[in-house]
């Protein structure tokens, strides 16, 4: 195979990641997050430019003479590291490319006290959730993806906050998120494209208000709920359709990196 240099992101090179990430799931799949819509390459690009500036999201990828062969997406936040997303094409599959630019994102100085590292794996993929056990990583949580139907639509009782924000977003990236107020309280609301509202908050589906105000809204759109497993109220779960089961992995950051450490050097050996 052509030699790969593992490098951090740099401009340029949005559309290998994007195309590797999306290689990594079903087109069904893809459609339920940012990496199924139109702006996530400009999204990419304008991330890799302000990590200068301290975006909390890093890309590192594997450029194998010019073409990228794979990435590793990671996100920072307090005292955790996220494993957004790392993805290596086919043919590089079974390398050891992507221990490599694991090992390189974890290794990178993040700026921050981060201690444990965190990620999803959808429950069917057992190839990868296999390998995450085996570098030593455990469940901590499940998450259920629902569709779940809009009610009838609502006269105005409610009110839209950073909407303007949210449009703008919406037409470049194709993906945004707006603030919806009633009666019962504030709910955060994502947009996917142009076919799912994105929920991730209970109390939000538990409003008669929201749901009505989001059909009116946007009656063709779906509602995407993204909860806790065990957490949909069986009245609501029973007309809903569960879409996909994603495990939440976790581990302490040293001793993965010591775990990786000691991978790179028995392969060496070989």
């Amino acid at each position: 195979m052509p030699d790969v240099i593992i490098r951090p992101a740099r401009i340029g090179d949005g559309p290998g990641i994007v195309a590797a990430i999306r290689n990594g799931f079903d087109a069904t799949f893809v459609e339920l997050f940012s990496y199924g819509c139109h702006g996530i390459t400009d999204f990419v690009e304008d991330q890799i430019r302000a990590r200068e500036l301290g975006c909390e999201t890093t890309y590192t990828v594997a450029d194998s003479e010019g073409d990228l062969a794979g990435c590793v997406e990671m996100r920072l936040r307090r005292r955790t590291v996220f494993l957004n997303q790392i993805s290596v094409l086919p043919a590089w599959r079974s390398s050891g490319l992507g221990r490599t630019l694991l090992k390189a994102g974890v290794e990178q100085d993040l700026g921050l006290d981060c201690c444990e590292i965190h990620l999803d794996v959808l429950d069917d993929n057992h190839v990868a959730r296999r390998w995450y056990e085996r570098l030593g990583f455990t469940l901590v949580g499940t998450t259920v993806w629902w569709e779940v139907p809009l009610g009838p639509p609502s006269s105005r009782d409610y009110a839209l906050g950073g909407w303007p924000q949210a449009e703008a977003c919406h037409c470049r990236f194709g993906f945004s998120e707006f603030t919806l107020l009633t009666g019962r309280g504030e709910h955060r609301v994502g947009r996917l494209g142009s076919k799912w509202f994105r929920l991730v908050e209970l109390s939000a589906l538990q409003d008669p208000a929201c749901t009505m105000a989001l059909a009116r809204l946007d009656p063709g759109r779906r509602v995407l709920a993204v909860l806790p497993e065990g957490s949909l109220p069986s009245g609501i779960a029973g007309r809903s359709k569960q879409l996909a089961r994603t495990l939440r992995m976790a581990m302490d950051l040293d001793s993965l990196k010591v775990r990786l450490m000691a991978s790179a050097k028995a392969e060496r050996g070989r």
